[in-house]
């Protein structure tokens, strides 16, 4: 078990909206954020979420991030440090589990519940591709929305691991396999700009999973389809709630990189009521 600590700075939401393109203004515009509840603008949620994985990894030396399951309990604000302490157990497969409590100043309960990643070998084998792809949607279809392709410079990478970066993080800390999730902002906004209530607000991340089959490598391209035919909207007292399944290739090969699950929920804006 170990613990370590992350403090995203004042400019940490701008630079991960200008590295990722999520420029939600619940993270960037500090009015917006009251709106929709909170004292004020937030750090979005996948950066934080790519700390934790970071954070994670120094009770899995050595090996790869391979799955993930997490429910944002709480947000994290610019400037506030976190605390991060894990709880590690090595599976029958060969796999790690990692479960990190994640605890803020402003917040009595962890910020992520749960908060699961499952770290395997580098080099994967036919065996733990298939344990890994059970029940996993992998195939893209004719329904799916297609994304613009993206792809990452040596620079992204740098500012992304800046931001990301804990107190404590492994030796051989490389590129990190979350940073596929950097492509996700286009297709997500093509999913849900028809489903958003007419009502002002915001939708907010709730949850995500993910399986990582692949390393993410720069100056590859890749693309990522959500599954529109297996899109779920649920509707709630606040609006509505999706959640949105999609699969991430590399755009020249198809080779499938990564799959995930993405739950979205509408915060309504509380001045306006």
């Amino acid at each position: 078990m170990s613990s370590t600590c992350w403090t995203p700075g004042e400019e940490t939401p701008q630079e991960y909206a200008d590295l990722s393109g999520d420029d939600n203004p619940v993270h960037l515009d500090p009015e917006v954020a009251k709106a929709a509840g909170f004292p004020r603008n937030i750090v979005h949620g996948m950066c934080m979420l790519g700390a934790t994985v970071r954070a994670a990894s120094n009770d899995a030396p050595g090996l790869v991030l391979r799955k993930l399951d997490v429910r944002f309990a709480g947000p994290s604000f610019p400037g506030e440090t976190v605390e991060m302490d894990n709880t590690p157990k090595e599976l029958p497969n060969g796999t790690t589990r990692v479960a990190v409590k994640i605890m803020a100043p402003s917040n009595e309960k962890s910020l992520m519940s749960p908060a699961n990643f499952v770290f395997g070998d580098p080099d994967l084998d036919d065996e733990l591709r298939e344990t890994l792809l059970k029940g996993v949607v992998q195939e893209p279809s004719d329904e799916d929305v297609a994304a613009e392709l993206f792809s990452f410079t040596d620079e992204d990478v740098a500012t992304y691991k800046r931001l990301t970066a804990c107190e404590a993080v492994p030796q051989d800390d490389s590129l990190p396999m979350l940073m596929g999730t950097l492509g996700l902002t286009d297709a997500l906004w093509y999913a849900f700009k028809g489903e958003k209530p007419e009502e002002p607000g915001n939708f907010v991340h709730l949850r995500q999973s993910g399986t990582f089959l692949a390393p993410i490598r720069t100056g590859c391209e890749y693309q990522c389809r959500v599954q529109a035919g297996l899109m779920k909207v649920h509707k709630t007292p606040m609006g509505a709630m999706m959640s949105i399944p999609l699969v991430v290739l590399e755009a020249e090969s198809r080779l499938l990189v990564q799959t995930g699950l993405v739950t979205l929920i509408f915060i309504p804006d509380k001045t306006a009521e």
